[in-house]
Order: C-alpha cells, then structure tokens, then sequence
C-alpha cells in the first residue's frame, strides 16, 4: 500500500519526459528548481540497477519561508518534492506529498501549496497524466478520490 500521504499521478510518457515537462511548468510559474536527481543513474555508479526514477525538488522561498519560520518542523518536508518512477509493468507515476498530510504533520492552520497541487494535476496536456489518484484506503475527507477512483497497491512508491 502506498504511504500515508502520497498522492499519484499517472504519466502517459516515459519518466524523463514527464519530469522534463514538470520542471519546465515548474519554471513557466517562476518555481525555483533545486535539483533534479536522476536515482537511477546514481544507481548505476555504484553498480546497482534501478527502473527509471528521477527526484525533482522545487519551491518558492518567499512562501515556504514565512511558512518555516511559524512551523519550524515544516522544514523537514521543504522544498516539495515529485518523485516520477517507472513500475514493474512499466507504468510512469508522479508521486507527491499531498497538502492536506502536510498540514496534519506540521499541524498547520491552512491546507498549504494547493496551487501547486493544482498546478500538477492539470489537464492531460501538461504532463500528458491522468487525474491524481490517493492512497487506497486514505479517509476520503483528507484525500477525495476524482471519480471515485483507487489506487492500485503499489508498494514502490513507499518515502
């Protein structure tokens, strides 16, 4: 079962094409790119193999750091971040803290970065995706599933 938390996107294109068109909306919206790690490759110098997986660390100081400085533990899961990885069967999923589990952890006052949640789950023509799916099993209220939909069991996309 996915963490408490996560939330997934399915990709239709291959993982560097999906966090390609991510940073690039990311920029398009004047969100700072930190780094962009391909785990995969890192993989690779030590001799290890890995299925495609690219870590995408992003923000905006001057929201994130008012929010830091009221919550200090907040820091802790800032910069947001956007795991992209391809599955055992092949399949592209965006993964992403959900806000409503970072405002349960920090204990925030407001849900925080809906508009980034937003932002990445645009329509298909931004990151070519279907609709965010949540953690199956996620109390509906913290994580209300477009649809109705469920997401698979995929025990991959454990932080």
């Amino acid at each position: 079962m996915p963490a408490r938390g996560v939330s997934r996107i399915k990709s239709k294109q291959s993982v560097a094409n999906t966090a390609a068109r991510l940073v690039d909306l990311l920029n398009d919206k004047g969100i700072k790119i930190f780094a962009r790690i391909d785990q995969r490759a890192e993989a690779e110098h030590v001799g290890l193999t890995l299925r495609p997986t690219e870590l995408i660390i992003f923000g905006d100081p001057k929201t994130g750091t008012p929010l830091m400085d009221t919550y200090p533990s907040l820091a802790l899961d800032l910069p947001l971040k956007a795991l992209i990885y391809e599955d055992t069967t092949g399949d592209v999923w965006l993964c992403f803290n959900s806000p409503e589990y970072l405002a349960e952890r920090h204990g925030l006052a407001t849900i925080p970065f809906e508009a980034v949640v937003k932002l990445l789950a645009r329509p298909e023509d931004s990151l070519g995706k279907a609709r965010p799916r949540y953690p199956e099993g996620a109390p509906s209220a913290l994580f209300p599933s477009p649809g109705g939909a469920r997401v698979a069991r995929d025990p991959w996309c454990r932080w």
